[in-house]
């Protein structure tokens, strides 16, 4: 199956990695949230946008040994938008966007 660049790791020799069962786990609540957005008559482009976001978000909370957003809290949120904003050139835009993004997946989980 295929699933976002973004979800996918590489090893030490090079390989690409298929996300595991927790990167997927989270997933399918980003599918879900994404399925309902289309459904709602949302851009195409807000969409694919909020996804992008979203697996970001997740490989994240991967990294942090984070497999259920029922434990993410505004303080994981928080530091990821630090590292965001730390480790990658994002705009005000982007990043403001990023807030919007969380704010819609939480308020629909």
């Amino acid at each position: 199956m295929n699933y976002p660049e973004r979800l996918y790791r590489i090893d030490a020799e090079g390989n690409l990695i298929e996300p595991d069962a927790e990167i997927l786990g989270l997933w399918k609540w980003v599918e879900r949230f994404q399925n309902e957005y289309a459904r709602q008559n949302h851009s195409p482009l807000t969409i694919i946008e909020y996804g992008y976001d979203l697996a970001g978000l997740v490989m994240y909370l991967r990294n942090k040994n984070i497999s259920d957003f029922q434990n993410v809290d505004s303080l994981t949120l928080r530091d990821y938008l630090d590292y965001l904003r730390l480790n990658h050139d994002l705009s005000a835009k982007t990043m403001n966007r990023h807030l919007s993004t969380f704010r819609s997946f939480f308020r629909f989980l």
